[in-house]
């Protein structure tokens, strides 16, 4: 707390175990920032003490205690002020640092999803997401009518794909974690709005499926005598493999 405009009152006194005291800070003076809040640091050290007859090997640890002092101006305990965190943004000089971080998935400005994603450095200090052909596949890239991706792994990631994926744009908007991508319509895959790619099907359990439907009716006749009519249908059918059906004929009866 040194040079800070601050003072403290029993700033050195015995604690007696079981014992607690306070510390009391004031503001003696200084210009401090009315716009933003102010960071010092609080130093307590516990000193133990030292027995009359220190038997050897005596081993005594002195306990540091840092604690962080805001100091919070007027100004900014008004509305504006207390909502103003919502408009902080992530930024490093010289470009952001590689690695996986989790963002928003956009693609031709429909949101895919929140997922890791790999990114790495390019010579620019902007950040490149690392994605492999069938990752491409999921969002929406029709990899089969590129060239250069007919014989690539599936499984190997794609790290130059301005140069073999003419027309795709990405942004990573790192401020609010959103990776925004821009695919061309020639390479975009037509799939209905919902539908899931047959990549993502799971295989399933193999089981037989039996169902029925039982209805019966009954007619009163004002001459006198009555009709009663029942109908019974069975359903059956396998399901075996990646969502495959072979339902069997309804068998009735009346």
């Amino acid at each position: 707390m040194n040079a800070s405009p601050e003072a403290f009152f029993f700033a050195l006194f015995r604690l007696n175990a079981g014992e607690d005291n306070s510390l009391r800070i004031i503001r003696t003076g200084g210009i401090l920032p009315d716009d933003r809040e102010s960071l010092f640091w609080l130093n307590i050290k516990a000193i133990p003490r030292l027995p009359e007859e220190s038997p050897a090997g005596l081993l005594q640890i002195m306990v540091k205690t840092r604690l962080k002092l805001f100091y919070r101006p007027a100004a900014l305990l008004t509305p504006a002020g207390q909502s103003a965190w919502r408009q902080l943004q992530f930024s490093r000089a010289g470009g952001q640092t590689p690695g996986i971080y989790r963002v928003d998935v956009w693609v031709n400005d429909m949101l895919k999803g929140r997922q890791d994603v790999t990114f790495i450095a390019l010579k620019d200090q902007t950040l490149s997401p690392l994605f492999t052909p069938a990752e491409w596949q999921t969002l929406g890239l029709k990899t089969g009518s590129i060239a250069a991706l007919r014989d690539w792994p599936a499984q190997k990631p794609v790290e130059d794909f301005a140069t073999l994926m003419s027309g795709v744009v990405v942004h990573f908007d790192f401020s609010h974690q959103k990776l925004l991508i821009t695919l061309p319509q020639e390479l975009l895959d037509t799939l209905a709005r919902g539908a899931v790619s047959p990549e993502l099907w799971d295989e399933g359990a193999p089981a037989l499926l039996l169902n029925y439907n039982l209805s019966g009716a009954s007619t009163w006749q004002n001459t006198g005598g009555s009709d009663q009519n029942q109908f019974l249908a069975l359903f059956s059918g396998k399901l075996w493999a990646a969502c495959s059906t072979a339902p069997a004929m309804p068998q009735s009866w009346d």
